[in-house]
């Protein structure tokens, strides 16, 4: 993965991002180590998609639905 964090193809930073969050599960630690080490280089969306699946559990918090 190392190879990968900082490549912007859009396909290899979206796979770095799957791979990471599934790696949750499993080795939580070194995902944590993993984005600390390479926050500099890797995407914005993949910090924070891998961050809310760590936080929440969820690749995605949905907001609230708004009343009508």
């Amino acid at each position: 993965m190392e190879e990968l964090a900082d490549d912007h193809d859009p396909m290899i930073y979206k796979a770095v991002s799957w791979g990471l969050r599934s790696a949750i599960s499993t080795n939580r630690k070194d995902v944590e180590k993993f984005l600390h080490d390479y926050s500099q280089v890797l995407k914005p969306a993949v910090i924070r998609e891998v961050r809310t699946k760590l936080d929440t559990g969820r690749k995605a918090v949905k907001s609230p639905q708004k009343k009508v």
